[in-house]
């Protein structure tokens, strides 16, 4: 239980208060719970679209369902994003480039970046048959919070400190492993078809290229990294999802 909610308070803004003495055990097992933390925002973010689906037509509710993304959870990735992006559009050293992330102001290029992204999933979202588009929220959040435990299982952490360095002090292989039987678990659940697999393929494929490039050029991967690849992967499955049901 302690595990669960260490995930649900990373990666959202749900209101979940302990007393627990989180022990180092909990945050590496925190991973296997990523996949249902995405399938929680999903279903929130599915909630959003039925709700608003009888007033509003479909490409306005697709902008609010990415702000909505956004909202619950606290604009980590979008943030992470953008200040990735910054840094490395800086082309300086590793160290400047860290530095440059670390910056809370966001930059021309940030700024390009999380516009580029927030339109994007909104035109893939508005393009989604009206029958499916539930569902590719939900696997759309799945595989991108999945995807997010490859790069801290199999990368090093490239600060000194920071809120993410005690995930990647922690993770662990048996721990990814589980959390990859949950995410497949989920999409077969909602998706059941040999296509399904795909999504976990991309999925991995986009997250360890997007992962080994950071980590060439800053020599590890952060936490605004994370939330960069996080972004990157929801956007990949929103189009290979798009592609499938074609």
């Amino acid at each position: 239980m302690n595990s669960l909610l260490i995930a649900i308070q990373l990666l959202t803004i749900f209101p979940i208060r302990t007393k627990f003495n989180f022990s180092a055990r909990d945050f590496s097992a925190s991973l296997a719970y990523f996949p249902l933390v995405g399938l929680l925002i999903g279903l929130s973010c599915a909630a959003v679209n039925i709700l608003l689906g009888r007033f509003l037509p479909d490409a306005v509710i697709s902008i609010i369902i990415v702000l909505f993304m956004a909202f619950i959870t606290g604009g980590m990735h979008s943030d992470g994003l953008a200040d990735t992006v910054d840094g490395l559009g800086s082309t300086r050293s590793s160290e400047k480039m860290l530095e440059i992330m670390k910056d809370s102001r966001i930059g021309t290029m940030g700024v390009s970046g999380l516009f580029g992204s927030l339109a994007l999933k909104s035109a893939l979202i508005y393009s989604m048959p009206a029958d499916f588009r539930n569902t590719s929220i939900i696997l759309a959040m799945v595989i991108s919070r999945w995807s997010m435990t490859l790069p801290l299982t199999f990368f090093n952490y490239a600060r000194n400190d920071g809120k993410a360095k005690i995930f990647f002090e922690n993770a662990s292989k048996t721990n990814f492993a589980l959390s990859t039987i949950v995410a497949l678990g989920i999409i077969v659940f909602y998706y059941f078809r040999p296509n399904g697999i795909y999504l976990v393929i991309i999925g991995a494929a986009a997250s360890y290229l997007t992962a080994f490039y950071i980590n060439k050029k800053i020599k590890g991967i952060t936490g605004d990294t994370l939330g960069a690849i996080n972004e990157i992967v929801e956007i990949v499955s929103f189009t290979l999802i798009y592609t499938l049901i074609r």
